[in-house]
């Protein structure tokens, strides 16, 4: 939607007039609680339209934040964890994803504790608030520091 209808919608036409002051204040400070307390949350990312000089448009993806499921029933958990050890490990080129991921999914404290890190990697990747050479390092020393896989 364009940002001048977003601000609309929310009341907020003479506030936070520059896009940082409205990323800080009022979109990551939703998401974050969302992430927090909330069976769903969004990812978001600005875009320039029709040779715009500034950003005019934002595009809303809606995740699934199931933290609160017993392990059992926490398919989107294991796919979250799978689908950003694929970012770094692309399932083209080998089967690392799926093994490293298999590897975790068999301690379920494991699988959640890299989920709730893998989370914010992925919103941050998705709304290209972090570049594919900032994210692969990081998923790699991660999975290798913290999780012993290599």
């Amino acid at each position: 939607m364009s940002l001048t209808e977003f601000r609309t919608m929310l009341g907020l036409e003479d506030k936070y007039k520059t896009v940082s002051n409205l990323r800080i204040r009022v979109l990551d400070a939703a998401r974050n609680n969302l992430m927090k307390d909330a069976d769903i949350y969004f990812t978001y990312a600005f875009e320039k339209l029709n040779g715009a000089r500034e950003f005019n448009n934002i595009n809303f993806h809606i995740e699934s934040n199931n933290v609160n499921l017993k392990v059992e029933d926490k398919t989107d958990v294991y796919l979250l964890v799978y689908n950003v050890i694929n970012i770094a490990y692309p399932n083209s080129e080998s089967t690392r994803a799926r093994d490293f991921s298999d590897r975790l999914a068999t301690n379920p404290d494991k699988l959640k504790k890299v989920y709730m890190r893998f989370k914010k990697i992925q919103a941050d990747y998705y709304a290209k608030e972090k570049t594919a050479n900032q994210t692969i390092p990081l998923i790699k020393h991660i999975l290798k520091e913290d999780y012993n896989l290599s």
